[in-house]
Formats: C-alpha cells, sequence, structure tokens
C-alpha cells in the first residue's frame, strides 16, 4: 500500500494532538490551577503507546512483518526504559528550569512522536 500524504501527515498528527489532549487532561485532573510545564511532559506516556501499539500488533500480524516489529519492539523498549531515567532525573527538581523543559518539554517529546508515528506510518505503509 502506497500512503498517501494524508496518511503520512496523520502518522505524527496522531502522537501531537494526544500531547495536546493529555496536557489538558492532566490539567483537569488537577483542579482549577493553571497549567504547568509538566503537563507537556508527555514523552514516556508517547514512547508507552507506541510500545503498546507493537505489543498488540504482535497478536494479529502474519509472519510477514515480525521482524521489523520485533526490532522496533526490542528498539521502544530500551527507549522507554531511557525515558523514565530522564524522567527520574530532571522530572523530580523543586523548579522547572530551561534544560528541564528543554529535556523533558521537546527532546523526551519529540522521541515519544517519532516512535509513535513511525509505528503508524510503517502500518500504513503496510510494513507491518
Amino acid at each position: 500500500m502506497d500512503p498517501s500524504a494524508h496518511q503520512t501527515f496523520s502518522a505524527f498528527a496522531i502522537p501531537i494532538a494526544l500531547i495536546l489532549v493529555s496536557a489538558f487532561t492532566k490539567k483537569v485532573i488537577r483542579g482549577k490551577s493553571p497549567f504547568r510545564a509538566e503537563d507537556f511532559y508527555l514523552g514516556v506516556d508517547l514512547t508507552l503507546a507506541a510500545f503498546s501499539a507493537a505489543a498488540v500488533n504482535v497478536l494479529e500480524m502474519g509472519a510477514a512483518g515480525r521482524d521489523n516489529l520485533a526490532w522496533f519492539f526490542a528498539f521502544t523498549f530500551i527507549i522507554f526504559i531511557l525515558q523514565l531515567a530522564f524522567h527520574q532525573e530532571w522530572g523530580g527538581l523543586s523548579s522547572t528550569s530551561w534544560k528541564q523543559i528543554l529535556v523533558l518539554g521537546f527532546a523526551s517529546n519529540i522521541v515519544g512522536v517519532v516512535l509513535l508515528g513511525i509505528f503508524i506510518y510503517w502500518k500504513v505503509e503496510g510494513k507491518l
């Protein structure tokens, strides 16, 4: 299957939409306080979503895409553990710094968006 530009765009728009929905959800659950930087630290969540999608796909997949999925599954698990380490190191700081926002708000989220986006793109393209 040859993915259209719309499908390719959707593969990366879905994770970005998840960031916005999740940040809003965290704010609503917390109550009437304003948005915090921590509301947007969703790299672990996105990486776990990519890992979970790969795990569920194992159940419905034929032999054709198993090699790609096995590598993706292993790589995503390693990145998930690294994401946890970053969040443990940077997430518990008493005050929000620019480095924390850069590492957890941008770099971690970008890794999660790319992993989930690649999974969706490969699924649409028929590689999985």
